[in-house]
Formats: C-alpha cells, sequence, structure tokens
C-alpha cells in the first residue's frame, strides 16, 4: 500500500471518529479489527473524491470497564485506538507485530503493554514516517490536543478537526501531487 493510500485511509478514519463518536457504531475501545472496507465493481467510485470509508462495528451491550491504572495512561480510549489504527498503517502490520519484551516488563501483561508498545514505537520512528504523520498519530495516543479528553466537549472535537483531519488532508494532498500515473 503507497503512502498516498495510508494517508488516505488514516484520514478516512480519522473523519469516522468525528461523524461516529457519539452513536453506537463505535464502541469506547475501537480497534481495527473493528474496521471493513468494502469494495465496489464500478470504476467511476474508485476516484479518490468518491470513496467513503464504511465502518462496521458491532453493538455490544456489554461493557467491560478498563482497569484504573488504564484510564492512568490512556486519556481517550477512541482516540488512542485510532492513534495505534495510525501506526499499524504506517508500518503495516498489528501494533502486536511490534512488541517487544521490554513493553511487557515496562507495564506488565495487559491493556498497558499495548500502551508501551504504542509509545515507543511512535517515539523511535524517525525515518519511518512523516514528522506530520507522527505528530497527529501523537495527538491522538494521549489525547494532546489541550482541551479535556470528553470527545463530546465541541472544543475537543474542533480541536481534533484542526490538528488530526486537516494535517491528514493536506498530508493527502501533497502525496497524491506526488504520485505517477
Amino acid at each position: 500500500m503507497s503512502q498516498y493510500e495510508r494517508v488516505r485511509l488514516a484520514k478516512y478514519l480519522a473523519t469516522a471518529v468525528l461523524y461516529y463518536h457519539a452513536t453506537p457504531w463505535l464502541n469506547r475501545a475501537w480497534r481495527s479489527e473493528d474496521i471493513h472496507f468494502f469494495n465496489y465493481p464500478d470504476p467511476s467510485i474508485e476516484q479518490p473524491q468518491h470513496i467513503p470509508a464504511y465502518m462496521m462495528s458491532s453493538v455490544s451491550t456489554e461493557y467491560l470497564p478498563a482497569s484504573p491504572a488504564y484510564h492512568r495512561f490512556i486519556r481517550n480510549p477512541v482516540l488512542f485506538g485510532l492513534g495505534v489504527m495510525f501506526l499499524e498503517l504506517a508500518f503495516q502490520v498489528p501494533l502486536a507485530a511490534l512488541e517487544l519484551s521490554i513493553d511487557l516488563q515496562e507495564r506488565g501483561k495487559s491493556d498497558l503493554a499495548e500502551y508501551s508498545t504504542a509509545r515507543r514505537v511512535v517515539e523511535f520512528s524517525h525515518g519511518k514516517i512523516s514528522k506530520s504523520f507522527k505528530e497527529v498519530t501523537k495527538r491522538c495516543l494521549y489525547c494532546d490536543f489541550g482541551h479535556d479528553d470528553d470527545f463530546h466537549s465541541p472544543a475537543l472535537q474542533q480541536a481534533f478537526y484542526n490538528n488530526v483531519i486537516t494535517v491528514l488532508d493536506d498530508l493527502e494532498k501533497r502525496f497524491r501531487e506526488l504520485q505517477l500515473d
């Protein structure tokens, strides 16, 4: 998958978070396993402006609260999951494939190992992902938007739009211009 396609998918995922955050379509612990893309045989749909990201997620009535330690490190589980998906797109493997023994030792084999892995991967991704994509990913992982962590807050939604979707849109345009026909 080209860098352009990865950035485009990242933008679709971020847009889905903005659209679906207040609906049962988006679980509190959103992961790449919850995402399904559908292909259409109509070639006219394959033009970039016509490719929508379709998300299919099971609506569960069961909610298993995360451990208190999880909430100390992960301010917003949906945005953290989005940041993890950005890393998975960038490295083209599930985050678990990037896990090292140090990640398990640092926080223990639990939800926090995922946090440790994501933090290590994004911090040491020099040369693997663009500076802009790294910054967007970090903002999502750490919910670092200068506002509280409640995505129902209009201020956080606006900051997310400005600092994630707009940046990804600009990156997408730059990578599209670099594509060879």
